[in-house]
């Protein structure tokens, strides 16, 4: 494996990959200061602070992108065309899960918890985009050699079903369709 710095496209993405790579003790919050820094990989995002439960020090750098990415859409929120450097389909699948899991049964007509529900679902739906990047067009599923990961290969056993591109489609619209129900910008 190269020792380049991995890009993170947008903030959004390094800070899904942060949450998603605790302490040794098992919490992944830290009160994170950015800056950015100029290595010989070129500008880098640097994060760093303590870590809230134990007080090691947590420490993170990402290459930045050639050109900034706009985000345009909910669909964009972490990086739009090709596929992360940070995270495989399977961490892509777990954040998806997680975040939709997260919205509440019913959320109100307006408010802070529509607000809430439609920033969970916009992540949920984002994070499956992700996802199907990876998937091959002539095999119609994403492929084991995309998983990297330890946890993103475990969830890929666990139900290969799911990395069927049929399937990641339905899931992406399903949320899309939650998602403009709570006035979000899927598309």
């Amino acid at each position: 494996m190269s020792d380049r710095i991995a890009v993170a496209r947008t903030n959004a993405e390094s800070h899904i990959y942060m949450d998603l790579h605790p302490c040794l003790c098992g919490c992944a919050t830290f009160d994170r200061t950015s800056s950015v820094i100029d290595t010989p990989d070129g500008l880098c995002s640097h994060y760093h602070g303590t870590c809230e439960d134990c007080g090691e020090p947590r420490e993170f750098t990402f290459l930045l992108p050639e050109s900034p990415y706009e985000i345009d859409t909910d669909a964009d929120l972490f990086g739009g065309e090709g596929t992360s450097e940070l995270l495989d389909p399977g961490e892509w699948m777990l954040v998806a899960d997680r975040f939709a899991d997260a919205v509440p049964e019913s959320a109100p007509a307006a408010g802070p918890d529509r607000a809430e529900a439609r920033s969970l679902l916009a992540t949920a739906f984002a994070a499956v985009t992700e996802a199907i990047a990876f998937a091959d067009p002539h095999t119609e599923t994403v492929p084991s050699a995309a998983l990297r990961s330890e946890r993103g290969r475990e969830i890929y056993e666990r139900e290969p079903e799911r990395f069927s591109l049929i399937r990641l489609e339905n899931v992406q619209s399903a949320y899309r369709e939650l998602l403009i129900e709570y006035g979000g910008r899927p598309d």
